[in-house]
């Protein structure tokens, strides 16, 4: 209320200066009052000020009253405020206003000028404070802190300036929150990017730091967030706990000045307008886009003869560019010019006070500068979009759609920049290059235009493949690439029978290395400077005027599709119900039996019929609904309108044509189903039903139930009669009866469970694999299940032995060829021995060697294979009293040749002087040198590997660790089994049978064996038990 008393008395003091003024003018004149708003046309603040004023000017005609917006969130720098009071100046130079009134605190900015221009006239400023800033603050909408303001009060004078400044209640307001939200524990400010804003922001978080510190503040400012995300926080919010401080939503966007939050509900929603429809917006944006490509890479690079001062091939690229998307253009002396039948349009780029530019209105040449070639067409088209200063503008309605828009610039190569937009306008976008010769242009594609500077996007000198954004080293022949080899992305290759990845160009190249130019210490991208890109465009009259007689046509093809499909669906709704009725008839035996011996489709589950049916039906409302998104999308498929009319047209009988056969066929075949009684039988349902009984009757429940004898069956039934009666009377005659019946229903119930007991036992006996003592009476109700058990165990046992007899059979046969084998391998090591000390030439010697090689790898694997049989068939073990340490010592001193030569730094770590074990020492030493030579084979070149000894409790432990030199995928259990090995990709291998034997020989030993992986750390443990001196000596007693 006292914000309206003070509002009430501005007016009034307004008014009697104006009459003040009025009477000392001539007789016929007219006097003006100039009211200077900071904010725009749409600020309720400001217009509960001007209309009073306007309203009392129209009572008068000797009084007048101009209005002009500053709307300051458009303002960055002082060039903006320059223009605008030179404006100012120039409409009012011969008719001066009698009166200023300045309305916002932020046009204290325009008192030096005005009493510059005009020091005999009065100003009144009506501000929300009672100070103000210098000029950059408020043009940089920065709050003022208490020792940068200046009080209006000290300029009155110099000014010839009144100041009525309006108090503002924060506290008033807060502790009103307070009483009317008790459990307040938040309080949010919305507001924009204005100066006000920013100072009322200042003024409340200090507020509320001093006053209110139990309260969190938030400032949800336009700058920051969308009108999406401001929806979203205010859906999401406690009203219990949060109160809300609102001044203003303006947002400066990309599209026409700025959007007033609620400007969404002016939107014109109607979408009977080809301005509205898809077709048009995305003839728009690909327009915006030519456009704005066109000044960036082509008119950016022009000098004032018209010729392309950058590399050809840039100029090539924009020429493919123009090709692959259908874009009109012509080559004439003075440059590329582009045709378009659709837009009028107008392209330039300023640089360096210069303007390039193309245009296909007519005369343009009447006008000198771009501003006035600008304002010229805006006057003389509409619904136009003008990109200038990198905002966009226009004077079409905002649709209320808001789409986001990403893309990357030369300084966020990582994160990308964010703009919105109304759907039906258009982003303001940007551009970037980088050393490498390419070319970024974002103005509404979503993926990127890139150009090149260089003679090929693939540079085979420097190994560059700027389309990727590659760099590519080492080049592979194509000896130095194997035939085992697989691809994960594309160009990417690996190959298995070197190990290593390549990469293969779009001219066959092979390269082992790959880097991404983004990561390259080098790599230099920069932003272009667009500011000085003009983008005007509007749609040709005659061409819109044609345009929307094709759009009415096809809304009234559409229509004509939606009755077709209501007309359709009725005749079909009533062949349906006539379908059914006369399925109420019986049909002949004969006909029944000819319509289920037809084809496959008779045997289709009922339901699918339905699906098919509810399909058919959903697909004609959704297209008929879907019309107008459906013409879009065939809009441009091909260039002639009629061919497009046509195909859209075949495409939509051939498919409504689809469901109309489907939905009926279906339904004739759900009315057969109907008439031959059997729609129940041929459904899912019935046949899961079933199969469900089918696998109930295989069930020993089934069986038990079922064999029950008949005698108990009626015995049950008696016991529910007499049960029912016992409820019925309550004579004690009866229950004496009943009670005596149920005594020796009871014992022959608890024979039969005697017989179950013994039943259970047996099957106990057969998961034992022991003989089952008991018997089962031929009259029991569970003998026939006794004598299917006895049967199955039989059967077990005859398949376990078959098998033991196998498994013999295989062990003898590998024992024997291993054994046959070792023979002509013995004589054909010597013979190699023996070529070995003969004088060969350099060729025969390294043949030799390869023998030699080979010969003595077979002897391995022969030898492993006769260990592994001896292990399976049962390990001969000679158990002596050993010293593990000393034995472990005396193998990593053996193998000290073969660490040498693997190039590995082997960290042995013995935490035991001595352990005395009872072992075979041949089998042990075998298990330590199979781990040993396992870890040397497969760890990873350059790491270490750990032989680490130590007691624990009772036990000596051995364990081995190293890194694998290839991802582990295979588990402790599958790296244990017979013939598998860590590497499968390695052909230089052992035999794959070194851990398994380890494994056998350990715990013939006594001892234990276990392998441990974890990521791709391996490790092997073998543990024996330490044996004391008295148990030792007992154990050589016996051995003896």
């Amino acid at each position: 209320m006292k914000n309206i008393y003070r509002t009430a008395c501005w007016i009034a003091c307004l008014l009697c200066c104006v009459h003040t003024l009025c009477g000392k003018n001539v007789e016929g004149d007219v006097n003006y009052v100039l009211i200077i708003n900071t904010y725009t046309e749409s600020t309720p603040w400001s217009n509960s000020m001007i209309y009073p004023i306007v309203s009392m000017a129209s009572q008068d005609e000797k009084l007048g009253v101009y209005t002009e917006h500053m709307n300051m969130l458009m303002m960055d720098g002082e060039e903006e405020l320059a223009a605008f009071e030179k404006n100012i100046f120039k409409d009012f130079e011969t008719r001066p206003p009698k009166l200023i009134v300045l309305l916002g605190t932020a046009s204290f900015i325009l008192c030096e000028d005005l009493d510059r221009q005009w020091p005999d006239i009065p100003i009144i400023l009506c501000g929300e404070r009672d100070y103000a800033g210098n000029k950059d603050m408020v043009l940089k909408k920065q709050p003022l802190t208490p020792e940068e303001r200046m009080p209006l009060t000290a300029w009155q004078g110099k000014y010839n300036m009144t100041s009525m400044p309006i108090q503002v209640y924060f506290e008033e307001n807060l502790d009103l929150m307070k009483r009317l939200i008790p459990g307040m524990k938040e309080v949010l400010y919305i507001g924009d990017e204005t100066y006000i804003c920013q100072q009322n922001d200042y003024d409340l978080k200090h507020l509320m730091e001093s006053g209110y510190p139990e309260l969190k503040y938030r400032f949800l400012c336009s700058r920051d967030i969308g009108i999406d995300s401001l929806f979203t926080i205010l859906n999401q919010i406690d009203v219990r706990t949060t109160g809300i401080l609102f001044s203003s939503w303006f947002q400066k966007r990309v599209y026409a000045g700025n959007t007033v939050l609620y400007a969404n509900s002016h939107a014109d929603s109607s979408s009977k307008s080809y301005l509205k429809s898809e077709s048009y917006k995305l003839a728009s944006n690909e327009m915006y886009e030519e456009l704005c490509v066109t000044a960036s890479a082509y008119l950016r690079y022009v000098d004032e003869d018209q010729n392309y001062t950058q590399p050809r091939h840039l100029l090539n690229d924009y020429l493919n560019y123009l090709d692959y998307n259908r874009y009109k253009y012509k080559k004439t002396e003075d440059g590329i010019r582009l045709v378009d039948s659709q837009f009028d349009y107008y392209v330039g780029i300023t640089q360096n006070g210069e303007t390039r530019y193309l245009s296909n209105i007519k005369d343009i040449e009447n006008y000198d500068s771009e501003t006035d070639k600008i304002k010229a067409f805006k006057s003389s088209h509409k619904n136009y979009i003008l990109r200038r200063d990198n905002e966009v503008m226009s004077d079409r309605t905002s649709s209320g759609q808001i789409v986001d828009y990403y893309y990357n610039t030369a300084e966020y190569q990582d994160n990308v920049t964010e703009e919105f937009y109304a759907d039906n306008l258009v982003p303001v976008g940007g551009s970037y290059y980088d050393n490498y010769g390419r070319y970024f242009y974002n103005y509404g594609n979503y993926d990127p235009i890139a150009f090149y500077n260089v003679d090929s996007r693939y540079n085979v000198i420097k190994g560059l493949d700027l389309k990727n954004g590659l760099k590519y080293s080492d080049k592979l022949e194509d000896e130095e690439i194997g035939d085992d080899y697989d691809t994960d992305d594309g160009n990417e290759y690996y190959d298995y029978d070197n190990g290593i990845y390549y990469y293969e160009d779009d001219y066959g190249n092979t390269w082992a290395k790959c880097e991404n130019l983004y990561d390259l210490p080098d790599y230099k991208a920069t932003d272009n400077d667009d500011s000085g890109i003009t983008v005007f465009f509007a749609p040709k009259a005659e061409k819109l005027t044609a345009m929307e007689k094709e759009y009415t046509e096809a809304l009234n093809d559409m229509y004509r599709a939606k009755l077709f499909v209501i007309v359709l669906g009725v005749i079909e709704f009533m062949l349906v119900c006539y379908l059914l009725l006369i399925c109420a008839y019986n049909a002949e035996p004969e006909s029944v039996e000819r319509w289920k011996q037809g084809n496959f489709l008779k045997k289709v589950p009922t339901e699918v019929y339905l699906i098919l049916m509810a399909l058919a039906i959903s697909f004609a409302f959704v297209f008929g609904a879907c019309w107008n998104y459906y013409v879009s999308i065939t809009k441009n498929i091909f260039d002639n309108a009629l061919a497009n009319s046509v195909f859209r047209n075949i495409l939509a009988v051939a498919l409504f044509a689809l469901a109309y056969f489907a939905g009926f066929g279906s339904l004739m075949e759900f009315v057969g189903k109907i008439k031959t009684r059997s729609i129940f039988k041929e459904s899912l349902i019935c046949r899961l039903c079933k199969f469900l009984w089918r696998k109930y009757k295989e069930t020993s429940l089934y069986h038990y139930f079922h064999g029950l004898p008949l005698g108990i069956k009626l015995t049950w039934k008696f016991i529910l009669i007499f049960v029912g009666i016992f409820v019925v009377m309550s004579s004690r005659l009866t229950m004496l009866i009943l009670l005596a019946v149920e005594i020796v229903l009871c014992i022959s119930m608890l024979r039969d469970f005697s017989q179950l007991s013994k039943l259970s036992k047996q099957i106990d006996s057969l998961g034992e694999e022991k003989p089952y003592e008991g018997e089962i009476r031929k009259t029991s109700p569970v003998y026939a299940e006794s004598e299917k058990l006895n049967s199955v165990q039989d059967k077990v046992r005859e398949s376990v032995e078959q098998q033991i007899q196998s498994e013999r059979l295989k062990i003898e046969l590998v024992t024997n060829v291993s054994h046959d084998l070792k023979t002509p391998l013995t004589s054909i090591i010597s013979y190699i021995d023996l070529l070995k000390k003969m004088d060969l030439d350099d060729e025969a010697s390294s043949y030799v060697k390869i023998l030699d090689k080979k010969a003595q790898k077979l002897k391995g694997i022969v030898s492993d294979v006769f260990s592994i049989a001896k292990a399976t068939s049962g390990v001969d073990v000679n158990l002596t009293k050993l010293d593990f340490v000393m034995l472990l010592n005396q193998c990593i001193a053996d193998a000290e040749d073969k660490i040498a030569d693997s190039g590995k730094i082997v960290k042995i770590n013995i935490n035991a002087d001595s352990a005395m074990v009872m072992g075979d020492g041949d089998k042990l030493y075998r298990v330590f040198q199979n781990i040993v030579d396992n870890a040397l084979n497969y760890s990873m070149d350059g790491t270490r590997i750990f032989l680490d000894v130590y007691k624990k409790a009772d036990r000596i432990v051995f364990a081995e660790k190293n890194i694998s030199a290839t991802p582990i995928n295979f588990t402790e259990e599958e790296i244990l089994e017979r013939f598998v090995r860590g590497d499968k990709s390695r052909t230089d291998g052992g035999s794959g049978l070194g851990l398994s034997i380890s494994k056998s020989f350990t715990e013939a030993c006594g001892g234990i064996f276990n392998i441990e992986i974890d990521g791709d750390m391996f490790k092997a443990i073998v543990e024996m038990p330490i044996i004391q001196e008295d148990t030792a000596e007992k154990t050589d007693d016996k051995t003896e």
